[in-house]
């Protein structure tokens, strides 16, 4: 268990897009599971970002 104030990282891959169509389809449902309040004032509480 991380102690208090300790910072983790988790890197998420998903596999199995190959187009640029599949990519940016996935991309909404992704960004919504990492950030569910898409409209909070920045920064994000919980920094993520996506990559394709």
């Amino acid at each position: 268990m991380p102690e208090l104030g300790e910072r983790r990282v988790y890197e998420v891959r998903v596999h199995g897009c190959t187009s640029d169509e599949e990519q940016l389809a996935a991309r909404e449902p992704i960004a919504r599971t990492l950030c569910p309040d898409e409209w909070h004032a920045s920064p994000c509480p919980v920094p993520w970002e996506f990559r394709a």
